[in-house]
């Protein structure tokens, strides 16, 4: 959908005014990380920033930010494979689940660190395409949009070639979002 780019400031803007919002003042800095439920939000400004991108981008209705938690390299690892061995060599930089609607992140990620952010960024779009209804023949097929908005957000970071900054080609990412 092409939205004229004075309406896609207007819609950032709303955006970011909506999640202020909807996230706690004084939430939990990404030092502070876990909660007594093992979730997190992070700095209100970091997904509020990512999610107002996102929706300048593709006109996608805000909604509330999703849950966030911080867990061991493994536990992603064991996650991605659901039990297959034969996925062991991939290790995800972050995880969404669309039954959940949480995001789940490496124990070692840094809001700081602008592939960290990335991920973070590429897991929102899988939130915002769940809870806008994007359509797809099944949850691999909606990895092409969440890279292309991934990109192009990294390349407004000035990264010139986010395929060799993020370590993946587009025969990699074509494998990964087709249907089994």
């Amino acid at each position: 959908m092409k939205v004229h780019p004075l309406k896609r400031k207007a819609i950032a803007g709303l955006a970011v005014m909506m999640l202020l919002l909807v996230m706690p003042i004084g939430a939990q800095s990404s030092g502070d990380r876990l909660n007594d439920k093992g979730a997190v939000q992070l700095e209100p400004n970091v997904v509020t920033g990512l999610i107002a991108w996102i929706v300048a981008k593709t006109g996608w209705v805000v909604q509330e930010p999703p849950p966030i938690r911080f867990v061991p390299q493994t536990q992603l690892d064991e996650m991605y494979c659901s039990g297959n061995s034969s996925s062991n060599d991939i290790h995800p930089c972050a995880l969404y689940s669309n039954k959940s609607h949480m995001i789940y992140l490496p124990e070692k990620w840094n809001s700081n660190d602008l592939h960290d952010r990335s991920a973070l960024l590429h897991e929102l779009v899988h939130h915002l395409q769940a809870l806008n209804n994007v359509k797809a023949t099944c949850l691999a097929a909606f990895e092409p949009q969440a890279f292309d908005l991934q990109f192009e957000w990294l390349r407004e970071q000035g990264i010139q070639d986010p395929y060799n900054f993020l370590g993946i080609n587009r025969l990699t990412i074509l494998i990964i979002s087709q249907c089994s």
